[in-house]
């Protein structure tokens, strides 16, 4: 499956090996959190999730649920497709 990789201003801190969904989940997750001007921390607090947890998901290394999408998304004021990317 061919994912849309047009990310624009992409901060990316750790090299990605392999582009996967996790990947592009978590780059685009990173990218909502400072364009709202959240930090790990806050995104945490507002998502009931570990600092740890979040930092693990912008990196790719967690899969998150359809749950665990909602709480990110309530916590970003966003839509799940504004994190999707399809």
């Amino acid at each position: 499956m061919k994912y849309n990789m047009e990310i624009t201003k992409t901060v990316v801190t750790k090299e990605i090996q392999e582009v996967t969904l996790d990947n592009i989940l978590g780059i685009r997750l990173k990218n909502l959190r400072l364009k709202r001007g959240l930090s790990l921390e806050d995104l945490a607090k507002k998502s009931s999730y570990s600092k740890a947890h979040i930092k693990n998901l912008e990196y790719g290394n967690f899969h998150i649920t359809i749950r665990g999408l909602e709480r990110i998304c309530i916590a970003l004021r966003c839509k799940s497709s504004d994190i999707l990317p399809f």
